[in-house]
Protein backbone atom coordinates (compact mmCIF):
# COMPACT_ATOMS: atom_id res chain seq x y z
CA UNK A 1 0.00 0.00 0.00
CA UNK A 2 2.95 2.20 1.10
CA UNK A 3 4.54 1.44 -2.46
CA UNK A 4 1.51 2.26 -4.37
CA UNK A 5 0.81 5.67 -2.27
CA UNK A 6 4.87 6.71 -2.96
CA UNK A 7 4.25 5.63 -6.74
CA UNK A 8 0.92 8.03 -7.25
CA UNK A 9 2.37 10.75 -5.09
CA UNK A 10 5.29 10.98 -7.67
CA UNK A 11 3.22 10.50 -10.87
CA UNK A 12 1.15 13.67 -9.37
CA UNK A 13 3.17 16.73 -11.17
CA UNK A 14 2.68 14.65 -14.32
CA UNK A 15 -0.88 13.89 -13.90
CA UNK A 16 -1.64 17.24 -12.64
CA UNK A 17 0.28 18.84 -16.05
CA UNK A 18 -1.95 16.15 -18.37
CA UNK A 19 -5.37 17.04 -16.98
CA UNK A 20 -4.33 20.64 -17.30
CA UNK A 21 -3.55 20.42 -21.57
CA UNK A 22 -6.73 18.20 -21.66
CA UNK A 23 -8.84 20.70 -19.73
CA UNK A 24 -7.47 23.54 -21.68
CA UNK A 25 -8.89 21.47 -24.65
CA UNK A 26 -12.11 20.38 -23.54
CA UNK A 27 -12.39 25.00 -22.55
CA UNK A 28 -12.62 25.68 -26.37
CA UNK A 29 -12.15 22.51 -28.84
CA UNK A 30 -15.17 22.21 -31.24
CA UNK A 31 -18.01 19.43 -29.60
CA UNK A 32 -16.01 19.00 -26.34
CA UNK A 33 -16.59 22.74 -25.37
CA UNK A 34 -20.63 22.53 -25.96
CA UNK A 35 -22.28 23.91 -22.72
CA UNK A 36 -24.83 20.84 -23.71
CA UNK A 37 -22.09 18.59 -22.45
CA UNK A 38 -22.82 18.23 -18.49
CA UNK A 39 -19.91 19.24 -16.61
CA UNK A 40 -19.67 16.15 -14.69
CA UNK A 41 -19.37 13.86 -18.02
CA UNK A 42 -15.98 16.42 -18.98
CA UNK A 43 -14.23 16.24 -15.40
CA UNK A 44 -14.95 12.78 -15.22
CA UNK A 45 -13.80 12.10 -18.96
CA UNK A 46 -10.96 14.44 -18.13
CA UNK A 47 -9.70 12.89 -15.18
CA UNK A 48 -10.28 9.00 -17.11
CA UNK A 49 -7.74 10.08 -20.44
CA UNK A 50 -5.54 12.08 -17.64
CA UNK A 51 -4.94 8.75 -16.09
CA UNK A 52 -4.67 6.41 -19.06
CA UNK A 53 -2.17 8.52 -20.94
CA UNK A 54 0.07 8.94 -18.03
CA UNK A 55 1.68 5.59 -18.26
CA UNK A 56 2.31 6.42 -22.44
CA UNK A 57 3.54 9.94 -21.91
CA UNK A 58 6.99 10.97 -21.34
CA UNK A 59 6.84 12.91 -17.45
CA UNK A 60 10.70 13.18 -16.90
CA UNK A 61 10.26 17.22 -17.77
CA UNK A 62 7.44 17.58 -14.65
CA UNK A 63 8.82 19.85 -12.28
CA UNK A 64 8.36 19.39 -8.73
CA UNK A 65 8.56 22.55 -7.11
CA UNK A 66 5.08 24.34 -6.31
CA UNK A 67 5.69 27.09 -8.04
CA UNK A 68 7.70 25.84 -11.20
CA UNK A 69 4.44 23.14 -11.36
CA UNK A 70 2.03 26.05 -10.98
CA UNK A 71 3.56 27.97 -13.52
CA UNK A 72 3.71 24.78 -15.87
CA UNK A 73 0.12 23.80 -15.50
CA UNK A 74 -1.18 27.31 -16.30
CA UNK A 75 1.23 27.32 -19.19
CA UNK A 76 -0.27 23.38 -19.97
CA UNK A 77 -4.11 24.87 -19.86
CA UNK A 78 -3.37 28.25 -21.67
CA UNK A 79 -1.50 25.86 -24.43
CA UNK A 80 -4.49 23.15 -24.39
CA UNK A 81 -6.78 26.22 -24.71
CA UNK A 82 -4.63 27.87 -27.50
CA UNK A 83 -5.06 24.75 -29.32
CA UNK A 84 -8.67 24.45 -29.04
CA UNK A 85 -9.31 27.70 -30.13
CA UNK A 86 -7.30 27.25 -33.37
CA UNK A 87 -9.99 24.23 -34.24
CA UNK A 88 -12.87 25.81 -33.38
CA UNK A 89 -12.38 28.44 -36.41
CA UNK A 90 -13.24 25.87 -38.48
CA UNK A 91 -16.79 25.75 -37.22
CA UNK A 92 -16.77 29.84 -36.35
CA UNK A 93 -16.73 29.58 -40.51
CA UNK A 94 -19.84 28.34 -40.77
CA UNK A 95 -21.68 30.70 -38.41
CA UNK A 96 -19.87 33.54 -40.39
CA UNK A 97 -21.47 32.03 -43.39
CA UNK A 98 -24.70 32.35 -41.60
CA UNK A 99 -24.49 35.59 -41.38
CA UNK A 100 -23.95 36.19 -44.84
CA UNK A 101 -27.35 33.90 -45.76
CA UNK A 102 -29.47 35.58 -43.19
CA UNK A 103 -28.72 39.00 -44.56
CA UNK A 104 -29.76 37.85 -47.87
CA UNK A 105 -32.66 36.23 -46.71
CA UNK A 106 -34.03 38.59 -44.69
CA UNK A 107 -33.51 36.49 -41.66
CA UNK A 108 -31.11 38.94 -39.93
CA UNK A 109 -33.13 40.35 -36.91
CA UNK A 110 -34.31 37.02 -36.21
CA UNK A 111 -31.48 36.11 -34.35
CA UNK A 112 -31.53 32.89 -31.78
CA UNK A 113 -29.62 31.80 -28.58
CA UNK A 114 -27.06 28.94 -29.29
CA UNK A 115 -26.75 27.32 -25.89
CA UNK A 116 -23.42 26.06 -27.60
CA UNK A 117 -22.06 29.43 -27.61
CA UNK A 118 -24.38 31.03 -25.29
CA UNK A 119 -24.50 33.80 -27.39
CA UNK A 120 -27.14 35.06 -30.28
CA UNK A 121 -26.06 33.47 -33.49
CA UNK A 122 -28.40 33.33 -36.98
CA UNK A 123 -30.78 30.85 -37.90
CA UNK A 124 -29.17 29.76 -41.30
CA UNK A 125 -25.48 29.92 -38.98
CA UNK A 126 -27.38 27.33 -36.34
CA UNK A 127 -28.59 25.32 -39.14
CA UNK A 128 -25.25 24.59 -40.83
CA UNK A 129 -23.43 24.40 -37.71
CA UNK A 130 -25.26 21.31 -36.43
CA UNK A 131 -25.48 20.29 -39.73
CA UNK A 132 -21.51 20.57 -39.79
CA UNK A 133 -21.04 18.96 -36.49
CA UNK A 134 -23.54 15.80 -37.26
CA UNK A 135 -21.04 15.07 -40.02
CA UNK A 136 -18.04 15.84 -38.05
CA UNK A 137 -19.29 13.47 -35.20
CA UNK A 138 -20.06 10.85 -37.65
CA UNK A 139 -16.53 10.59 -38.95
CA UNK A 140 -15.27 10.28 -35.85
CA UNK A 141 -13.84 13.95 -35.76
CA UNK A 142 -13.97 14.11 -31.95
CA UNK A 143 -11.64 10.98 -31.72
CA UNK A 144 -9.47 12.43 -34.05
CA UNK A 145 -8.89 15.45 -32.12
CA UNK A 146 -8.15 13.43 -28.87
CA UNK A 147 -5.26 11.45 -31.02
CA UNK A 148 -4.14 14.80 -32.08
CA UNK A 149 -3.79 15.69 -28.47
CA UNK A 150 -2.12 12.71 -27.79
CA UNK A 151 0.68 13.71 -30.50
CA UNK A 152 1.46 17.08 -29.27
CA UNK A 153 2.44 15.13 -25.81
CA UNK A 154 4.61 13.07 -28.06
CA UNK A 155 6.21 16.11 -29.69
CA UNK A 156 6.09 18.00 -26.53
CA UNK A 157 6.11 16.50 -22.83
CA UNK A 158 4.48 17.96 -20.09
CA UNK A 159 6.44 20.70 -18.56
CA UNK A 160 7.80 21.43 -21.46
CA UNK A 161 5.87 23.94 -22.68
CA UNK A 162 7.21 26.26 -24.98
CA UNK A 163 4.54 27.84 -27.87
CA UNK A 164 6.44 27.38 -31.21
CA UNK A 165 7.32 30.41 -33.09
CA UNK A 166 4.52 28.82 -35.90
CA UNK A 167 1.82 28.80 -33.59
CA UNK A 168 0.92 32.72 -33.91
CA UNK A 169 1.54 32.54 -38.01
CA UNK A 170 -0.71 29.11 -37.63
CA UNK A 171 -3.61 31.01 -35.55
CA UNK A 172 -3.43 33.78 -37.55
CA UNK A 173 -3.61 31.96 -40.77
CA UNK A 174 -6.65 29.85 -39.75
CA UNK A 175 -8.32 33.01 -38.73
CA UNK A 176 -7.41 34.47 -42.28
CA UNK A 177 -8.70 31.06 -43.49
CA UNK A 178 -12.19 31.37 -41.82
CA UNK A 179 -13.31 34.33 -44.00
CA UNK A 180 -12.40 32.53 -47.02
CA UNK A 181 -14.29 28.91 -46.15
CA UNK A 182 -17.27 31.49 -44.71
CA UNK A 183 -18.03 33.29 -48.32
CA UNK A 184 -17.51 29.45 -50.02
CA UNK A 185 -20.11 28.39 -47.92
CA UNK A 186 -22.40 31.17 -48.38
CA UNK A 187 -21.54 31.45 -52.32
CA UNK A 188 -23.89 28.65 -53.24
CA UNK A 189 -26.93 30.81 -51.75
CA UNK A 190 -25.55 34.34 -52.22
CA UNK A 191 -24.60 34.66 -55.62
CA UNK A 192 -27.98 33.42 -56.73
CA UNK A 193 -29.69 35.92 -54.62
CA UNK A 194 -27.52 38.47 -55.99
CA UNK A 195 -28.64 37.66 -59.89
CA UNK A 196 -32.17 37.95 -58.18
CA UNK A 197 -31.37 41.23 -57.19
CA UNK A 198 -30.52 42.34 -60.33
CA UNK A 199 -33.51 40.76 -61.90
CA UNK A 200 -35.41 42.60 -59.68
CA UNK A 201 -33.68 45.97 -60.52
CA UNK A 202 -34.62 45.21 -63.98
CA UNK A 203 -38.15 44.46 -63.47
CA UNK A 204 -38.47 47.69 -61.44
CA UNK A 205 -37.21 50.00 -64.53
CA UNK A 206 -39.17 48.69 -66.84
CA UNK A 207 -41.91 47.89 -64.77
CA UNK A 208 -42.45 51.10 -62.33
CA UNK A 209 -45.94 50.31 -61.41
CA UNK A 210 -44.77 47.03 -59.81
CA UNK A 211 -44.19 47.45 -56.56
CA UNK A 212 -39.89 45.83 -55.76
CA UNK A 213 -40.23 45.85 -52.03
CA UNK A 214 -43.31 44.34 -51.60
CA UNK A 215 -42.85 41.11 -54.07
CA UNK A 216 -39.07 41.14 -53.72
CA UNK A 217 -38.70 40.43 -50.11
CA UNK A 218 -41.11 37.29 -50.09
CA UNK A 219 -39.34 35.99 -53.37
CA UNK A 220 -35.65 36.48 -52.36
CA UNK A 221 -36.94 34.03 -49.03
CA UNK A 222 -38.63 31.90 -50.58
CA UNK A 223 -35.50 31.56 -52.99
CA UNK A 224 -32.87 31.52 -50.74
CA UNK A 225 -34.83 28.84 -48.82
CA UNK A 226 -34.92 26.79 -52.19
CA UNK A 227 -31.28 26.89 -53.03
CA UNK A 228 -30.13 26.20 -49.41
CA UNK A 229 -32.00 23.25 -50.21
CA UNK A 230 -30.37 22.31 -53.54
CA UNK A 231 -27.17 23.19 -52.02
CA UNK A 232 -27.08 20.53 -48.79
CA UNK A 233 -25.78 17.79 -50.79
CA UNK A 234 -22.47 19.95 -51.75
CA UNK A 235 -22.66 20.96 -48.14
CA UNK A 236 -22.67 17.58 -46.38
CA UNK A 237 -19.69 16.65 -48.99
CA UNK A 238 -18.09 19.73 -47.77
CA UNK A 239 -18.20 18.98 -44.30
CA UNK A 240 -17.36 15.77 -44.84
CA UNK A 241 -13.35 16.58 -44.52
CA UNK A 242 -13.42 18.55 -41.92
CA UNK A 243 -12.78 16.17 -39.01
CA UNK A 244 -9.04 15.75 -41.02
CA UNK A 245 -8.93 19.98 -41.09
CA UNK A 246 -9.86 20.56 -37.54
CA UNK A 247 -7.23 18.11 -36.22
CA UNK A 248 -4.81 19.98 -38.75
CA UNK A 249 -5.40 23.24 -36.95
CA UNK A 250 -4.84 22.07 -33.81
CA UNK A 251 -1.38 19.96 -34.85
CA UNK A 252 -0.65 23.26 -36.46
CA UNK A 253 -0.61 25.10 -33.05
CA UNK A 254 0.93 22.70 -30.79
CA UNK A 255 3.36 20.72 -32.46
CA UNK A 256 6.27 22.41 -34.57
CA UNK A 257 5.43 21.70 -38.13
CA UNK A 258 2.50 19.66 -37.65
CA UNK A 259 -0.93 20.46 -39.90
CA UNK A 260 -1.34 21.17 -43.58
CA UNK A 261 -2.59 24.34 -45.18
CA UNK A 262 -5.67 25.92 -43.71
Amino acid sequence: MDALLATLAAGMPAFLLILMRLSGLFLAAPFWSSRMFPVSVKVSLCLFLALTLLPAVDVSRAPDAVLSLALAAVGELAWGALAGFAASLCFAAVQLAGYYLDFELGMGIANVVDPTFGAPVPLAGTFLYLLALVVFLSADGHHLLLSALVQSFRAIPPGAVAIPGSAGGGLVAQAGAMFVVGLELAAPVVVPLFLANLALGLVSRTVPQLNVLVVGLPLKSWLGVLFLAMALPAYVTAFGGWHERVAEALLRVVVPGGGGGP
